[in-house]
Protein backbone atom coordinates (compact mmCIF):
# COMPACT_ATOMS: atom_id res chain seq x y z
CA UNK A 1 0.00 0.00 0.00
CA UNK A 2 1.00 3.62 -0.33
CA UNK A 3 3.58 4.95 2.14
CA UNK A 4 2.24 8.52 2.09
CA UNK A 5 -1.25 10.04 2.10
CA UNK A 6 -2.77 13.48 1.66
CA UNK A 7 -5.02 13.88 4.69
CA UNK A 8 -7.00 17.14 4.66
CA UNK A 9 -4.12 18.88 2.88
CA UNK A 10 -1.35 17.43 5.05
CA UNK A 11 1.06 14.73 3.87
CA UNK A 12 1.42 11.88 6.38
CA UNK A 13 3.21 8.58 6.00
CA UNK A 14 4.40 5.42 7.70
CA UNK A 15 5.64 4.68 10.20
CA UNK A 16 3.16 6.58 12.38
CA UNK A 17 4.67 7.60 15.70
CA UNK A 18 2.86 8.01 19.01
CA UNK A 19 5.28 9.86 21.30
CA UNK A 20 3.06 10.38 24.33
CA UNK A 21 -0.35 8.95 25.27
CA UNK A 22 -2.26 7.45 28.15
CA UNK A 23 -4.70 4.60 27.93
CA UNK A 24 -7.00 2.39 29.96
CA UNK A 25 -8.71 -0.85 28.94
CA UNK A 26 -11.25 -3.18 30.46
CA UNK A 27 -10.84 -6.73 29.16
CA UNK A 28 -13.90 -8.99 29.21
CA UNK A 29 -14.37 -12.69 28.56
CA UNK A 30 -17.65 -13.19 26.68
CA UNK A 31 -19.44 -16.08 24.93
CA UNK A 32 -18.07 -16.49 21.43
CA UNK A 33 -21.56 -16.85 19.95
CA UNK A 34 -22.49 -13.39 21.23
CA UNK A 35 -19.29 -11.88 19.83
CA UNK A 36 -19.87 -13.36 16.37
CA UNK A 37 -22.82 -11.00 15.93
CA UNK A 38 -20.51 -7.96 15.98
CA UNK A 39 -17.82 -9.33 13.66
CA UNK A 40 -19.52 -8.77 10.31
CA UNK A 41 -16.62 -9.61 7.99
CA UNK A 42 -16.19 -12.92 6.21
CA UNK A 43 -12.39 -12.54 6.10
CA UNK A 44 -12.15 -12.88 9.89
CA UNK A 45 -13.64 -15.01 12.62
CA UNK A 46 -13.82 -14.71 16.39
CA UNK A 47 -10.82 -16.22 18.15
CA UNK A 48 -12.42 -18.84 20.43
CA UNK A 49 -10.74 -20.43 23.44
CA UNK A 50 -11.21 -23.97 24.71
CA UNK A 51 -14.20 -22.88 26.80
CA UNK A 52 -16.12 -21.40 23.86
CA UNK A 53 -15.34 -17.82 24.91
CA UNK A 54 -13.48 -14.89 23.41
CA UNK A 55 -11.97 -11.59 24.52
CA UNK A 56 -13.58 -8.18 24.14
CA UNK A 57 -11.78 -4.94 25.01
CA UNK A 58 -13.52 -1.67 25.87
CA UNK A 59 -11.26 1.27 26.57
CA UNK A 60 -9.84 4.63 25.60
CA UNK A 61 -6.64 6.40 24.56
CA UNK A 62 -5.79 10.04 25.24
CA UNK A 63 -3.24 10.91 22.53
CA UNK A 64 -1.06 13.81 23.66
CA UNK A 65 1.73 13.82 21.05
CA UNK A 66 1.02 11.79 17.94
CA UNK A 67 1.63 12.10 14.18
CA UNK A 68 -2.16 12.01 13.70
CA UNK A 69 -2.89 14.74 16.24
CA UNK A 70 -3.77 15.38 19.88
CA UNK A 71 -7.11 13.60 20.25
CA UNK A 72 -9.19 11.17 22.27
CA UNK A 73 -10.34 7.74 21.13
CA UNK A 74 -12.65 5.00 22.40
CA UNK A 75 -12.11 1.41 21.27
CA UNK A 76 -14.55 -1.49 21.10
CA UNK A 77 -12.66 -4.57 19.93
CA UNK A 78 -12.79 -8.35 19.82
CA UNK A 79 -9.97 -10.84 19.35
CA UNK A 80 -10.15 -12.41 15.90
CA UNK A 81 -8.20 -14.46 13.41
CA UNK A 82 -8.01 -14.52 9.64
CA UNK A 83 -10.06 -17.16 7.87
CA UNK A 84 -7.81 -17.88 4.88
CA UNK A 85 -4.27 -16.85 5.83
CA UNK A 86 -1.69 -19.60 6.27
CA UNK A 87 -0.51 -19.55 8.98
CA UNK A 88 -3.50 -17.95 10.68
CA UNK A 89 -3.08 -14.33 11.69
CA UNK A 90 -4.53 -13.38 15.07
CA UNK A 91 -5.15 -9.87 16.33
CA UNK A 92 -7.57 -7.23 17.47
CA UNK A 93 -10.60 -6.60 15.28
CA UNK A 94 -12.00 -3.15 16.10
CA UNK A 95 -15.69 -2.76 15.32
CA UNK A 96 -16.12 0.76 16.73
CA UNK A 97 -13.38 3.39 17.02
CA UNK A 98 -14.88 6.83 17.70
CA UNK A 99 -12.49 9.78 17.89
CA UNK A 100 -13.01 13.51 18.47
CA UNK A 101 -11.07 15.03 15.56
CA UNK A 102 -11.60 15.01 11.79
CA UNK A 103 -7.94 14.59 10.79
CA UNK A 104 -7.35 11.36 12.66
CA UNK A 105 -10.74 10.08 11.54
CA UNK A 106 -9.87 10.34 7.86
CA UNK A 107 -6.31 9.10 8.43
CA UNK A 108 -7.50 6.08 10.38
CA UNK A 109 -9.98 5.08 7.71
CA UNK A 110 -7.67 5.53 4.73
CA UNK A 111 -4.35 4.40 6.22
CA UNK A 112 -5.45 1.60 8.54
CA UNK A 113 -8.97 0.64 7.43
CA UNK A 114 -10.31 1.45 10.89
CA UNK A 115 -14.00 2.20 11.59
CA UNK A 116 -13.40 5.71 12.92
CA UNK A 117 -16.19 8.25 13.34
CA UNK A 118 -16.13 11.71 14.92
CA UNK A 119 -18.01 11.75 18.21
CA UNK A 120 -18.18 13.57 21.55
CA UNK A 121 -15.53 12.18 23.92
CA UNK A 122 -14.47 13.59 27.29
CA UNK A 123 -11.74 12.29 29.59
CA UNK A 124 -11.56 13.57 33.16
CA UNK A 125 -9.35 12.49 36.02
CA UNK A 126 -8.57 13.03 39.67
CA UNK A 127 -6.16 11.56 42.21
CA UNK A 128 -8.06 8.26 42.35
CA UNK A 129 -9.55 7.57 38.93
CA UNK A 130 -9.95 8.54 35.28
CA UNK A 131 -13.35 8.64 33.55
CA UNK A 132 -14.06 8.50 29.83
CA UNK A 133 -17.52 9.44 28.48
CA UNK A 134 -18.61 8.74 24.91
CA UNK A 135 -21.68 10.36 23.35
CA UNK A 136 -22.93 10.04 19.79
CA UNK A 137 -25.67 12.17 18.29
CA UNK A 138 -26.37 13.63 21.73
CA UNK A 139 -26.98 10.20 23.31
CA UNK A 140 -24.81 8.52 25.91
CA UNK A 141 -23.02 5.45 24.59
CA UNK A 142 -20.88 4.62 27.60
CA UNK A 143 -19.07 5.99 30.60
CA UNK A 144 -16.07 4.14 32.02
CA UNK A 145 -14.42 4.92 35.34
CA UNK A 146 -11.01 3.31 35.87
CA UNK A 147 -9.05 3.21 39.12
CA UNK A 148 -5.52 4.50 38.55
CA UNK A 149 -3.97 1.32 40.00
CA UNK A 150 -1.15 3.44 41.43
CA UNK A 151 -0.35 0.79 44.05
CA UNK A 152 0.45 -1.80 41.37
CA UNK A 153 3.93 -2.11 39.92
CA UNK A 154 4.01 -1.63 36.17
CA UNK A 155 5.24 -4.20 33.68
CA UNK A 156 6.54 -3.60 30.13
CA UNK A 157 3.87 -3.22 27.47
CA UNK A 158 3.50 -6.41 25.37
CA UNK A 159 4.99 -5.91 21.92
CA UNK A 160 4.24 -6.16 19.06
CA UNK A 161 0.49 -5.73 18.89
CA UNK A 162 -1.55 -6.82 15.89
CA UNK A 163 -4.74 -5.35 14.42
CA UNK A 164 -6.74 -6.87 11.54
CA UNK A 165 -9.02 -4.84 9.27
CA UNK A 166 -9.94 -4.15 5.65
CA UNK A 167 -8.14 -1.41 3.75
CA UNK A 168 -9.95 -0.45 0.53
CA UNK A 169 -11.75 -3.77 0.79
CA UNK A 170 -8.59 -5.85 1.19
CA UNK A 171 -8.14 -7.91 4.39
CA UNK A 172 -5.03 -6.49 6.04
CA UNK A 173 -2.91 -6.71 9.15
CA UNK A 174 -1.22 -3.83 10.97
CA UNK A 175 1.53 -4.22 13.56
CA UNK A 176 2.66 -1.71 16.14
CA UNK A 177 5.51 -1.67 18.63
CA UNK A 178 4.29 -0.16 21.91
CA UNK A 179 6.35 0.73 24.96
CA UNK A 180 5.33 1.93 28.39
CA UNK A 181 4.68 0.79 31.94
CA UNK A 182 1.42 -1.16 32.09
CA UNK A 183 -0.39 -1.52 35.42
CA UNK A 184 -2.83 -4.46 35.50
CA UNK A 185 -5.35 -5.81 37.96
CA UNK A 186 -7.49 -8.93 37.77
CA UNK A 187 -11.20 -8.35 38.28
CA UNK A 188 -13.14 -5.13 38.39
CA UNK A 189 -12.45 -3.57 41.80
CA UNK A 190 -12.85 0.21 41.52
CA UNK A 191 -14.11 0.03 37.94
CA UNK A 192 -17.51 1.29 36.82
CA UNK A 193 -19.26 0.96 33.45
CA UNK A 194 -22.43 2.83 32.56
CA UNK A 195 -24.16 2.09 29.25
CA UNK A 196 -26.55 4.59 27.70
CA UNK A 197 -29.48 4.30 25.30
CA UNK A 198 -27.49 4.48 22.06
CA UNK A 199 -27.49 1.48 19.66
CA UNK A 200 -23.75 1.02 20.25
CA UNK A 201 -24.50 0.56 23.94
CA UNK A 202 -26.97 -2.16 22.98
CA UNK A 203 -24.15 -3.97 21.14
CA UNK A 204 -22.24 -4.13 24.41
CA UNK A 205 -25.32 -5.24 26.33
CA UNK A 206 -25.77 -8.09 23.87
CA UNK A 207 -22.28 -9.28 24.84
CA UNK A 208 -23.36 -9.49 28.47
CA UNK A 209 -20.79 -7.08 29.85
CA UNK A 210 -23.19 -4.62 31.48
CA UNK A 211 -23.53 -6.82 34.56
CA UNK A 212 -20.18 -8.62 34.26
CA UNK A 213 -16.86 -7.82 35.89
CA UNK A 214 -13.86 -7.33 33.63
CA UNK A 215 -11.34 -10.12 33.59
CA UNK A 216 -8.48 -7.62 33.62
CA UNK A 217 -8.06 -3.85 33.99
CA UNK A 218 -5.06 -2.23 32.32
CA UNK A 219 -3.82 1.36 32.72
CA UNK A 220 -0.77 3.04 31.19
CA UNK A 221 0.32 6.68 31.58
CA UNK A 222 3.39 6.64 29.33
CA UNK A 223 2.27 4.75 26.24
CA UNK A 224 4.33 5.20 23.10
CA UNK A 225 4.09 3.23 19.87
CA UNK A 226 5.31 2.94 16.30
CA UNK A 227 2.72 1.81 13.74
CA UNK A 228 4.23 0.10 10.71
CA UNK A 229 2.87 -0.02 7.16
CA UNK A 230 -0.09 -2.45 7.01
CA UNK A 231 0.16 -5.41 4.68
CA UNK A 232 -2.45 -7.39 2.81
CA UNK A 233 -3.30 -10.82 4.19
Amino acid sequence: MSETFDILGTTIGFPVEVRDARMANAVYTVPADAARAILDDDAFEVDVDEHGATTVVVGFVDYIDNDLGDYDEVMLAVMARSVDADPEIQGTYIWRLPVNQEFTCEAGIRMFGLPKTVEDITIEGNDESVTCTLRSGGSLVLRQRFPLLDDIEGVPMPSPTVCVSRIDGTPSVSESEPTGSLRMAFGGDGYELELGDHPWADELRALGIEEADPTVLAVCDDWKSTFQTPRAI
